[in-house]
């Protein structure tokens, strides 16, 4: 179970230090890329946002670039923190590098990150189980060879085994999540339903429901399972889980809105 410190108010003393993405865990999908922070150093730093800069390789002679601002609602927090930008283009060669603001100033940008999305359809971290189903389908039959048969096709029910669509691997259980006042259970069944030699991890990424913000993000290290505590009452979060293989290629479960439950009063 993942333990949230909830954030306090404090007020910053000075501009944050220097932000740095943590390129190990960066993850990349046809139109998506998620960008993992490393934790920032001094530790107690205050951060309110983080200012993505962003452009293609066409956009970097052009001299254009796009800005997204992300919420630090999140805090520091005790687990890795993620900023998922969409809608990129397919195929494409992305530069990224970001700042990190509070109320006493800005600091100054990272270093640049490359990444390459993934062309369309060349993803190979499965979203969709293509499985072997059966099913029983009307086919028509060879006729039968001796002579006092009648010489015409016949129609039999048999099994057949079709390659088809089978349970979505990258999903979350709703029947199954719970919430209480301070605290939500997450269940997926996800890690269970890949080889162990395609090397794909799971991440449960969580929010609160709002403007756009950081992404709290916790490993699942093989469970179906993840509680998270420390949340607040009565507010509306924000799940999503990421299957990310070794060379970095990613998916996304649809999201998931939970609200937590109000306080119990003694």
């Amino acid at each position: 179970m993942l333990e949230v410190s909830k954030a306090h108010v404090v007020t910053a003393a000075s501009a944050p230090a220097l932000p740095a993405l943590d390129v190990t865990r960066c993850a990349r999908g046809e139109d998506k890329v998620a960008l993992f922070l490393q934790p920032p150093t001094p530790s107690h730093d205050v951060i309110d946002t983080y200012e993505v800069t962003y452009f293609t390789e066409e956009e970097k002679t052009l001299g254009i670039q796009q800005t997204l601002t992300f919420s630090n609602s999140a805090g520091q927090g005790s687990g890795a923190r993620v900023m998922v930008l969409h809608k990129l283009r397919c195929g494409a060669t992305y530069y990224f590098h970001l700042v990190a603001r509070n109320t006493a100033g800005t600091s100054a940008p990272s270093d640049v990150v490359q990444c390459v999305t993934l062309a369309a359809r060349h993803s190979v971290v499965p979203k969709v189980n293509s499985a072997y189903v059966r099913r029983h389908v009307l086919v028509v039959a060879d006729p039968p060879t001796h002579k006092m048969a009648r010489q015409s096709p016949v129609q039999q029910f048999v099994s057949r085994t079709y390659w088809g669509e089978g349970a979505n691997r990258l999903d979350i259980n709703v029947s199954k999540c719970r919430a209480s006042s301070s605290c939500i259970r997450v269940f997926t069944p996800s890690p269970h339903d890949v080889a162990p030699e395609q090397h794909i991890s799971h991440w449960l990424l969580y929010r609160p429901r709002g403007p756009e913000s950081v992404w709290q993000a916790a490993p699942l290290y093989g469970s179906q399972e993840q509680r998270v505590a420390g949340l607040d009452p009565e507010t509306d979060y924000q799940v999503v889980v990421m299957a990310r293989n070794a060379r970095g290629e990613c998916q996304l479960s649809h999201v998931l809105g939970i609200r937590t439950q109000p306080a119990h009063t003694p």
